[in-house]
């Protein structure tokens, strides 16, 4: 009896520190446990000490950068001067030149077969030329030249501009005169030009004593009469043309 009253009356006194003594204490809380190696680090020296460690380990690392950079050596490039390159092209030629002299022959074969070739087949093609009554080398063959020359003019004329729109007519519109006109043009000219080569070719392969073995199969006055028949037609025209 005596205890449980020595109780209560301790429980009451213990409430009445807490009121007389204010606002109830919260209990503490348990601290973070610092290490002193912690402490020691974030003192002011630390900082400064740790600050002045920065420093130099940047400017030592700039150092060694500034060192790095000035000893990179960079690679030596050799250009060609002029020199060089003159005694490279002189060695190239020389070099195609020995390759050339050593081959001489077959080049020169090679050269003339191809010549030959080229020559036999712009002869066919002129050859082919003469023989077509189209052409107008060959108009109005029958008739000797000297007879057109002394035979009316209007006539001719009007068998020409027949001739004409009778073989170009397929090509251009009956209609497009100056088109038509144009590619007889075009024709006579390139005609003149084949017959003043084939004159040529012959001179010259007569000189050279091969000709016999070139298919010219006209002889040089037939050609000769070629071009002065081609010219006539050629100036008739123009004639008629600057009447227009």
């Amino acid at each position: 009896m005596i205890s449980r009253t020595l109780w209560t009356a301790t429980l009451w006194l213990c409430n009445m520190n807490q009121f007389i003594g204010g606002a109830v204490v919260p209990p503490q809380l348990p601290q973070p446990t610092v290490h002193p190696a912690v402490l020691i680090q974030m003192t002011p020296q630390s900082f400064s000490s740790a600050n002045t460690t920065v420093g130099q380990t940047t400017t030592t690392t700039s150092q060694q950068l500034s060192e790095h950079t000035v000893h990179i050596k960079c690679p030596d490039i050799h250009l060609p001067n002029m020199s060089h390159m003159f005694e490279g092209i002189k060695s190239t030629s020389n070099t195609v030149k020995s390759w050339l002299w050593d081959n001489k022959w077959s080049i020169t074969a090679s050269i003339a077969v191809c010549a030959y070739g080229a020559t036999i087949y712009k002869l066919r093609q002129i050859n082919q030329m003469l023989q077509q009554s189209s052409s107008w080398c060959t108009w109005k063959e029958i008739v000797p030249l000297g007879h057109l020359a002394t035979s009316g003019s209007q006539d001719l004329l009007e068998q020409l501009q027949f001739d004409i729109h009778k073989k170009y007519y397929h090509a251009f519109d009956a209609q497009n005169t100056n088109a038509v006109h144009a590619l007889f043009l075009q024709d006579t000219n390139l005609e003149m030009e084949q017959l003043d080569l084939y004159l040529s070719w012959y001179e010259f392969y007569k000189t050279i004593h091969i000709s016999k073995f070139l298919p010219f199969k006209y002889l040089p006055e037939i050609i000769h009469e070629r071009k002065a028949r081609l010219q006539f037609v050629i100036d008739l025209f123009i004639k008629w043309y600057l009447k227009q």
